[in-house]
């Protein structure tokens, strides 16, 4: 019979072999790290990480509860909606370019900063034009529209001609 001292030189010799065969040269895996304690500042940085993430949050369930309002309020196939709709698209390339202008810091030429105040000042003028015409009766809206169209059809292209300008500098 095999003793229990037999069987242990048996298969310590038998994964000796098994291992010099396979060319494992490999060493045992490192005891796993106790994880570092949490201190005070790591909990209140994650406190303020989780709201940030909850102001994201609470602005884009906004941002979509105002978009279902003026659905209703105005129907998706009124000007009024339409008009408002590509009002905020060209509201977030402005915040996009204030973002990018931010990260640049003084790389950003004078000319262009400028430029952007420009910009900032017409969507100003159209967003008093369009608060006075928002709740405007049909009649109000029909004879005030075109003159709105052409106001939003510039501040369109001045956005898109800064963009342009923006990227080449």
């Amino acid at each position: 019979m095999f003793t229990n001292r037999t069987m242990s030189i048996a298969a310590a010799s038998t994964l000796a072999m098994l291992m010099s065969a396979c060319g494992n040269n490999a060493q045992p895996a490192p005891a796993a790290k106790e994880p570092a304690p949490v201190t005070q500042s790591d909990t209140q940085e994650m406190k303020d990480e989780a709201k940030e993430v909850v102001e994201d949050v609470k602005d884009e369930v906004g941002d979509a509860a105002d978009k279902v309002s003026d659905a209703v309020k105005y129907g998706t196939d009124s000007p009024q909606y339409k008009f408002n709709q590509r009002m905020e698209a060209l509201d977030e390339k402005m915040e996009a370019f204030a973002e990018r202008m931010d990260e640049l810091g003084d790389d950003v030429s004078d000319e262009m900063k400028d430029m952007y105040g420009e910009l900032k000042n017409q969507r100003g003028a159209l967003a008093e034009q369009w608060d006075k015409l928002k709740d405007a009766s049909a009649d109000a809206w029909e004879s005030a529209k075109e003159n709105l169209q052409a106001a939003a059809d510039n501040f369109s292209e001045q956005v898109e001609e800064f963009s342009k300008q923006f990227e080449q500098n």
